[in-house]
């Protein structure tokens, strides 16, 4: 986030209007130790605030769970309180002594990693719908997923959709996945096409974008997109036109990458501005 800001203001935190900003990537930290990577941010003023997230599920076994995406799906399964059905292509990509093993795992907890990120929901639904129970590089489910997308020939319409809750005490936005993903199930055991639950995914985490932004900024001009997840092209196409529709003007990355790439930017940027902070800080 900080090295698009950077690229368009020179700065982390611009003055003047505020601005909201999604960051969706594959893996991300924060300092309790869980796994960031679907978060909203509102820049203002000088001041950076994290402002909404996705609804945190478990990563069973960390690494294992990215290299085998299948795993994710199914923990995402758990999570949302819905049956491994065996015609679900998750279900029957992993033996009956895996899936056991993982269900001892997901109930007891063991080693498993609670994560908000987007990337990681982008590997389940590949996963659900029958992608790549298994991957050799990063983001290869998510690219299927946007492959799969990319072959519907019609408008899927606006067949899932995220629900917004706000903590009472901390004002946070939640975005819950687990009615994209029951009607996603859902529609993976009625025999739609594969195509076409892609597209209605891409368009649901369009339209998640714009939700946010009514709810937390419906008057800022500006919204951000940065993070890995941002290297879908028919995503940013999804999310530009919603957005524009609005009548916002967005901000995305032309001179550094979306994703690991811009993160040295960002990290040296937020360093100079703390040090030029604490020269100010009377002694």
């Amino acid at each position: 986030m900080a090295a698009l800001m950077a690229e368009h203001f020179g700065a982390v935190a611009p003055l003047g209007e505020p601005c909201l900003v999604a960051c969706f990537d594959g893996t991300g930290f924060w300092p309790d130790g869980s796994i960031a990577g679907g978060e909203f941010f509102v820049v203002a003023g000088g001041d950076t605030r994290r402002a909404a997230h996705l609804a945190p599920f478990p990563l069973p076994g960390g690494d294992a769970a990215i290299r085998h995406p299948w795993r994710t799906a199914l923990a995402v399964l758990h999570a949302a309180g819905l049956p491994w059905h065996d015609r679900l292509p998750a279900t029957r990509a992993a033996s009956d002594s895996g899936r056991r093993l993982l269900r001892q795992q997901l109930d007891r907890g063991l080693a498993c990693t609670p994560t908000t990120s987007m990337g990681r929901l982008f590997d389940a639904v590949a996963a659900m719908v029958d992608g790549p129970a298994s991957v050799s590089f990063e983001a290869e489910a998510a690219l299927w997923l946007e492959s799969q997308a990319a072959r519907c020939l019609h408008d899927p319409a606006d067949r899932y959709r995220f629900l917004l809750s706000a903590a009472a005490e901390t004002s946070l936005l939640t975005a819950d996945w687990r009615p994209v993903v029951a009607a996603i199930v859902g529609d993976v055991l009625a025999g739609l096409p594969t195509p076409e639950i892609a597209a209605g995914f891409h368009r649901a985490v369009a339209r998640l974008i714009d939700d946010v932004r009514q709810r937390l900024a419906p008057r800022a001009p500006v919204v951000g997109l940065t993070g890995g997840v941002f290297q879908n092209a028919l995503l940013v196409e999804h999310s530009l036109a919603r957005l524009r529709a609005a009548g916002r003007d967005v901000l995305l990355h032309h001179l550094v990458p979306p994703n690991d790439g811009g993160l040295a930017l960002g990290q040296a940027l937020l360093a100079r501005d703390r040090l030029a902070a604490a020269s100010l800080s009377p002694p």
